[in-house]
């Protein structure tokens, strides 16, 4: 006899997100710094795996394969130049459709107008070393590409706020992970 749970997709996995979380995992074990490029390109583009599980993932990843503190560093900086190219992404979309365009789509990304609509209050309120600041901040870290787009924000300063605002963080972030990858060994 059938059960009805198993004609119905796991409710979790509704739109492949588990599937897709296992796949980032193997693709960045596999590929380390490739991995966490790509899939820094891909949690900024398509914020469905947060970075801060993204980069403390490829963190741990690193601790176990031996690699040294440097070495991750540059690990983090390589994730944070792929949130760099996913976010560049964002805001040349958002520079060439408008807001209109981009409150349209918002419900594939999963993100609410009210959200976007904070990452442009604040914007508005703070100015352009916004970019830099939210690029530390979740949610926001991803949204603020759009007001940059729409409100038109010269081009090397936008490049400059996002290098760095994302390099430390997920420097930071993969840092943390690589460390706790090192304390599991004491238990």
């Amino acid at each position: 006899m059938l059960h009805r749970a198993t004609l119905l997709p796991n409710r979790e996995d509704l739109f492949g997100l588990e599937t897709f979380a296992q796949w980032i995992t193997s693709f960045i074990s596999e590929y380390l710094y490739a991995g966490i490029f790509v899939g820094a390109i891909i949690a900024t583009t398509f914020p469905v795996i947060p970075s801060e599980v993204l980069y403390p993932l490829a963190g741990y990843l690193a601790s176990q394969n031996g690699l040294n503190l440097f070495e991750v560093v540059i690990l983090g900086i390589v994730g944070g130049l792929g949130a760099t190219v996913g976010s560049v992404i964002i805001y040349y979309i958002a520079l060439k459709l408008g807001r209109d365009a981009i409150v349209k789509h918002l419900m594939v990304t999963k993100i609410s107008e009210k959200k976007l609509e904070r990452a442009e209050q604040w914007f508005h309120k703070y100015g352009e070393k916004m970019v830099f600041l939210c690029r530390m901040v979740p949610v926001l870290r991803e949204l603020i590409s759009v007001p940059a787009g729409v409100l038109g924000m010269k081009q090397p300063k936008f490049l400059l706020y996002t290098v760095s605002g994302s390099c430390i963080w997920s420097v930071g972030w993969t840092v943390a992970g690589y460390y706790f990858g090192k304390s599991i060994h004491i238990f």
